[in-house]
């Protein structure tokens, strides 16, 4: 199994408001995820991203207010969705109806 961050609630979103270059960062890295776990606040968060990404970072914090852990497996294919900044996964369950 593999935890993977997203933003459940209206209103901003956490990886899909980001750079790409930054959205793999947002979603799997370990120490963002223990931040979640104890529900750490905005500004401690902000100083970890710009210890790991560097000062030019510009992450927009507001997804992290609603962030939730989703566990999904190993082998699972999957991208996050999201609606007026509520995020979600869809997974690729069947391979014929993804081109």
């Amino acid at each position: 199994m593999r935890e993977v961050l997203i933003s459940k609630g209206y209103g901003a979103g956490w990886s899909t408001w980001a750079d790409n270059k930054y959205k793999q960062f947002l979603l799997f890295d370990k120490g963002l995820i223990e931040l979640a776990k104890r529900k750490a606040p905005e500004e401690e968060v902000k100083e970890y991203i710009k210890s790991k990404l560097g000062e030019e970072a510009d992450i927009y914090m507001g997804g992290w207010n609603q962030i939730e852990i989703i566990e999904v497996e190993d082998d699972d294919k999957f991208r996050v969705t999201e609606y007026s900044g509520a995020e979600g996964l869809e997974f690729r369950d069947n391979e014929e109806e993804w081109l």
